[in-house]
């Protein structure tokens, strides 16, 4: 069964980077906006390698 984690992108990236590292999912659901832009293609390009990484 894959695990997959959601999590929602805001100014900082910290939250959603530790617990990607401490659970390891399979897949990585990144929900983001205008404002998170920025900070959604940050922990992409980071976390690529950890997981597979989805954007919405």
């Amino acid at each position: 069964m894959a695990v997959t984690m959601i999590a929602l992108v805001g100014g900082q990236t910290l939250p959603n980077f530790f617990p990607v590292k401490v659970y390891r999912p399979d897949q990585l659901l990144l929900v983001y906006s205008d404002r998170t832009e920025k900070q959604y293609h940050n922990l992409k390009s980071t976390l690529e390698m950890e997981t597979k990484v989805l954007g919405l």
